[in-house]
């Protein structure tokens, strides 16, 4: 899973409409094929659908949760929580997730119990037409709502309504499942009930799995997308001054608030407040435009000096030397006291086994033997 910022443009009121009426059409098909199932697999004595019916129960309670979770995500920032609410969004999704992995485990429990009674007193389950249509009615609905779901999801850049999506695609194979065992159990005269209720239950929780790991990876932080890092750095390089852009990061705090930190390089020689009304309309053009809250640190460079131009390919040398794939930016003499030393920023990717003391003390230690010269380097990783 990785991050990615699309239409942000939205409107917040308009997305949390989205977000709410969906899971409010879910609330009540999920009601409606729950009682439908209660009712024929009560009368009917077939564990498979009641269980199936179970799952719809959960899938309702998950959409109040939804609800409840979509108000709250959507109240403004205040001063216990400056950055929003949307979070909540996820930690909903993890609650919904979890409700999943219990209902999974009770439904196994209780398949196997009806298997182990199966081969003790065999019996067949009583078939009935309503079996049937109930539960070919509630594919036909849990489609629905799995493209109903996926869209708006999609629209709204909602973790909770893509979680339900998944959960919705889920139920279509158990609920699937549920009636090839009737329809086999009628032809071949033998009873499945409890072999299929396993097979719903390790389908519901692989699908909890599948919500809980996209939603802690969301509520931990991920990666952003290198698409959209390439985007934004090529539009932030575009503006006048702006000489070069590096260490680039992404917080998300929801789908729709992102805050980007960015270091621009600008020529050290030129008018700091003017750089420094660059930099500001850069940020004013993120947020009216993209929605984002930019901040940039101004790097002020020397493109043009000659030491520091001379030292260049030593440090390239060098640097291929202690790694494969290291890069690096920001280089920048400072005179202290009478002494030189160099600064730069080393890039080292995140799956480089070197500890960042380890790549700083071969570089510098290597430099120095190489060109005489004091080295101070710091350690980023992507």
């Amino acid at each position: 899973m990785v991050c990615n910022i699309i239409n942000l443009n939205m409107d917040k009121k308009r997305r949390n409409k989205i977000s709410f009426v969906t899971t409010l059409f879910g609330l009540i098909a999920n009601a409606l094929l729950c009682a439908g199932k209660f009712a024929v697999g009560l009368l009917c004595g077939n564990i498979a659908v009641t269980a199936d019916a179970v799952n719809n129960l959960s899938d309702a309670g998950n959409n109040v949760v939804t609800l409840i979770a979509i108000k709250v995500a959507g109240k403004p920032a205040d001063k216990e929580h400056p950055f929003g609410h949307e979070r909540v969004e996820y930690i909903s999704a993890l609650v919904v997730a979890f409700i999943i992995l219990f209902l999974g485990v009770e439904l196994a429990v209780s398949s196997v119990e009806k298997i182990i009674l199966n081969f003790k007193e065999p019996y067949l389950p009583e078939f009935d037409a309503w079996l049937v249509y109930v539960l070919s009615f509630s594919v036909v609905v849990k489609v629905v709502m799995f493209f109903v779901y996926r869209t708006n999801g999609k629209k709204a850049q909602s973790p909770v309504l893509k979680a339900m999506a998944l959960d919705s695609i889920m139920d279509v194979a158990a609920t699937a499942a549920v009636l090839a065992a009737i329809l086999i159990g009628r032809l071949a005269s033998v009873n499945l009930d409890g072999y299929m209720g396993l097979a719903v239950s390790v389908l519901i929780f692989v699908g909890g799995i599948k919500i809980a790991k996209d939603t802690v990876s969301g509520l931990i932080g991920v990666a952003p997308d290198k698409k959209l890092i390439a985007e934004l750095e090529a539009e932030i390089a575009a503006y006048d001054g702006v000489l070069g852009v590096h260490d680039l990061l992404v917080h998300s705090y929801g789908p729709y608030n992102t805050f980007v930190t960015v270091h621009a390089e600008v020529d050290a020689k030129a008018d700091m407040l003017a750089a420094h009304e660059r930099i500001d309309r850069i940020e004013r053009d993120f947020l009216e435009t993209r929605n984002i809250h930019l901040l940039v640190h101004l790097d002020p460079t020397e493109k043009d000096n000659p030491e520091i131009g001379a030292v260049l390919p030593s440090i390239k040398e060098v640097l291929s030397s202690v790694a494969d794939g290291l890069n690096f930016h920001d280089v920048r003499l400072v005179r202290q006291g009478g002494a030189e030393k160099i600064f730069f920023d080393m890039v080292a990717p995140f799956e480089l086994e070197k500890s960042d003391e380890e790549l700083k003390n071969l570089a510098e230690s290597r430099l120095f033997e190489k060109t005489g010269m004091s080295f101070s380097v710091t350690v980023d990783r992507e």
